[in-house]
């Protein structure tokens, strides 16, 4: 049962599945107190869609996986990783005017590395849904990449800019 004929290592799709649904649940509940938190802040009508959208959107693909495949959620995804990225280009370059970009210490910081984790969670979700769930495969090792590009960004805005 644990062989395929690409790998004989590699879990069957069934777990792959079940691991991706445990792993976006834990992603929508991290989202939704993000959201949540962000009632406190100055300006909550900016910052709670930002963070809800794409807890909602983990939601749908931790009770029915296929939903990311559709064209809705892609275009929800599109359409929200692209404000996101906007948002984080602006965010950070107004901290780097300030010269305060560090998530530790600024405002700032923390705004660009939160974007920058919806944009980068968001990606993987539909990188995944194109790629029909090749997350332990040689050829197509998703997870993997995009969790080298997270610690490459985070440690971007750690190191770089606490400088």
């Amino acid at each position: 049962a644990w062989r395929t004929a690409m790998n004989e290592t590699e879990p069957p799709v069934a777990i792959q599945n079940w691991l991706w649904r445990a792993v976006n649940c834990v992603a929508a509940l991290y989202f939704a107190a993000a959201a949540y938190v962000q009632l406190n802040d100055p300006d909550p009508v900016v910052w709670v869609p930002l963070y809800a959208a794409p807890s909602l959107l983990c939601v749908a693909v931790v009770v029915r996986p296929e939903t990311a495949m559709s064209i809705l959620w892609n275009t929800l995804s599109l359409v929200h990783v692209t404000v996101c990225a906007l948002g984080a280009l602006y965010v950070g370059m107004m901290g780097y005017r300030k010269g305060s970009l560090s998530p530790l210490e600024a405002e700032e910081g923390r705004e660009f590395a939160g974007l920058l984790l919806v944009v980068l969670w968001l990606s993987l979700c539909t990188a995944r849904s194109r790629w029909h769930g090749c997350i332990g495969t040689s050829e197509n090792n998703t997870i993997g990449n995009c969790l080298n590009i997270a610690k490459a960004a985070l440690e971007l805005v750690i190191c770089r800019f606490s400088i």
